[in-house]
């Protein structure tokens, strides 16, 4: 139930000039501390700006939530105590993937199902009832990260794409092109946590290739994303 961490400083929307620097220079983010006992120590966000938890919540600039859902949330949150247990880390399946029989995601899906990608599909189809070229396809779900730290994601894609993660757009390379390699800058996670990744693209014309890979804290190569890491919801 915490975000601390070494590699983990995090914006949600609420730095301003008078939250001040970081060892003399930028603040790009705030150490985040524990939920245990959240309860009890109001005001919240760093500066004390928000007397309430809904209304830290409502602060966050990548939420968008009724009251209904906030007050539900908010609720859950007073619930989380020095003697709860460790968050859950559900295992997943995949990401739900929606094939479209044109190449801007159109109209409505040929083929949907729930998978890890990584393909090849070379010259064929990648699946009954799509087309052979001139498809595309958006992947969404979550991931959830085994480890807190530093992660990055790459793609290997033939030809474009797009990827979200957290609601912030990493990779664009939305154009027609051979096999190639495209990087995000760093994205902090703490363990175990689940945020929505979407992942879009699409092939035109000879052979098909999508890959979606990471780099997990500490490590130097990269990776296909675990289907148990990627849930459909």
């Amino acid at each position: 139930f915490t975000l601390s961490g070494a590699n983990t400083l995090s914006n949600i929307g609420t730095l301003k000039p008078s939250s001040g620097q970081r060892l003399g220079g930028q603040l790009t983010g705030i150490d985040i501390p524990t939920l245990r006992d959240v309860w009890a120590t109001a005001p919240y966000l760093h500066d004390g700006s928000a007397p309430t938890l809904e209304a830290a919540i409502k602060a966050h600039n990548t939420v968008s939530l009724a009251d209904a859902d906030i007050a539900t949330l908010a609720a859950y949150l007073r619930e989380i105590g020095s003697d709860e247990g460790p968050a859950p880390s559900p295992v997943g399946t995949g990401l739900r993937g929606s094939y479209y029989n044109n190449s801007s995601l159109s109209g409505s899906p040929a083929l949907t199902r729930v998978e890890a990608v990584d393909f090849d599909w070379g010259s064929g189809a990648p699946g009954p009832g799509v087309n052979q070229d001139n498809f595309s396809v958006r992947w969404s779900g979550m991931v959830t990260a085994g480890e807190a730290g530093a992660y990055r994601f790459r793609t290997v894609s033939d030809d474009g794409v797009r990827v979200w993660v957290n609601g912030v757009r990493v990779i664009n390379n939305w154009s027609d092109h051979a096999a190639t390699t495209n990087t995000s800058g760093t994205v902090n996670l703490a363990a175990g946590q689940k945020v929505t990744i979407t992942v879009e693209y699409y092939e035109k014309g000879g052979k098909a290739v999508m890959r979606l890979r990471w780099r997990t804290p500490g490590t130097s190569s990269y990776i296909a994303i675990p289907a148990a890491n990627l849930s459909a919801d």
